[in-house]
């Protein structure tokens, strides 16, 4: 029985190596590295704790936040001011922009005999207003800590998305914002960066640098360490060509499927590599 496989095989040979030659090149045209570190790489769709958690979501904000630092030794100054004014119109107008919140949206209340008047905070950014708008602002219990710090160098803007649809979109909206609050910035101005979606934004980049620089330091290591082993260019070369097959073909099919690549399955590559490696050997 296995005389007659074995002839059949050798047959066609020819056309066996063609198919895997095609085939091994668009599964490698078919491959998509797209990260996902989001919590769906951690619970799968119908778990009930993940199910509650998207209930929870619907009903309420996203979740997903950006703050914004800023600090200036005359942060109460006319440009500075006018910057966050206008800063805080542009990041109302952003695509999954759900809310945002600072010196700009925030309000003066002020108690009359007869009624309450409430008006947005700079609403009379003029220079003879600066040093009122500085004084109600650091007097107000509703901006300290929050808008503003104690001692008025630091102010904030807190950008709450909506529902962004994958950790692609959010880190593009990241960079846009970035880009968009370092054009007309005043000189006297530090911008910093934190909250869970800018923490996303840079554990995605650190992601994609593992991705692309580990692997190409494993695989140079392994190279040689099998070179040393067998003292065969020939030898070396078979190992490798039936890594870079088992590679093109496990995650070529894994994209086609639709699946992203997050922590967990990040740990595909080392066992496809060790499987490689031992089949070949052997």
């Amino acid at each position: 029985m296995m005389y007659r496989v074995a002839r059949i095989l050798y047959r066609c040979r020819l056309f066996g190596i063609g198919f895997l030659i095609v085939t091994t090149i668009i599964l490698s045209i078919s491959i998509e590295i797209e990260s996902d570190n989001s919590l769906r790489a951690w619970f799968a769709k119908n778990d009930p704790d993940y199910i509650a958690y998207e209930n929870y979501i619907d009903t309420f904000e996203s979740g997903k936040y950006l703050i914004i630092a800023f600090k200036s030794e005359n942060l109460f100054s006319l440009d500075v001011l006018k910057y966050i004014r206008q800063k805080t119109e542009e990041l109302e107008s952003f695509e999954y922009v759900n809310r945002v919140s600072s010196l700009a949206t925030a309000n003066k209340i002020i108690g009359t005999p007869d009624s309450v008047e409430i008006h947005p905070l700079l609403s009379e950014l003029e220079l003879d207003n600066l040093q009122k708008i500085k004084n109600y602002t650091l007097k107000e219990k509703r901006f300290m800590q929050y808008l503003v710090s104690p001692d008025g160098k630091f102010t904030a803007i807190v950008v709450a998305f909506g529902d962004i649809p994958s950790e692609k979109e959010e880190v593009k909206a990241v960079r846009r914002i970035e880009a968009m609050l370092y054009r007309g910035k005043p000189e006297n101005l530090a911008v910093f960066f934190s909250g869970d979606s800018k923490v996303m934004s840079i554990f995605n980049k650190l992601t994609k640098q593992t991705q692309k620089q580990v692997p190409i330091l494993v695989l140079f290591v392994i190279f040689l360490f099998i070179f040393i082993l067998f003292r065969s260019l020939y030898i070396s070369f078979i190992i490798f060509l039936n890594i870079g097959m088992s590679f093109s073909w496990s995650f070529g099919f894994y994209s086609i499927l639709g699946y992203n690549f997050n922590a967990v399955t990040v740990l595909l590559i080392p066992l496809i590599l060790v499987l490689s490696i031992a089949d070949s050997i052997h």
